[in-house]
């Protein structure tokens, strides 16, 4: 072998040197940008509710709507009876006798 064969095996190991050190720095940013986005995720799913607060929050919520419609029920009578005091004094104003004129003599 002679010195250019030597000189050409180099260059190919280096050529192929250099192509797994470029793979790798590239491997190694998509790495850190995967490690960044999973730390998203990560930190998304830690600020969401577990199980048992979402079963809590339907049980308040099932209480909450039983005490709207027992606040219905109650409020029913009263609206009944403002509306008859309504008529009542709708019905006062328009019965009492309209004033006449006093003439001066």
């Amino acid at each position: 072998m002679e010195i250019k064969d030597y000189v050409a095996i180099a260059s190919f190991i280096l050529t192929l040197i250099t192509l797994v050190v470029a793979s790798l720095r590239a491997s190694k940013d998509e790495m850190r940008r995967y490690a960044d986005r999973l730390t998203v995720v990560e930190s998304k799913i830690a600020a969401m509710p577990s199980k048992d607060n979402m079963h809590k929050l339907e049980l308040d919520l099932s209480e909450l709507k039983g005490s709207v419609r027992v606040m219905e029920e109650t409020i029913k009578p009263l609206v009944v009876g403002i509306n008859r005091i309504e008529d009542f004094i709708e019905n006062i104003k328009f019965a009492q006798p309209v004033a006449t004129k006093v003439t001066k003599k």
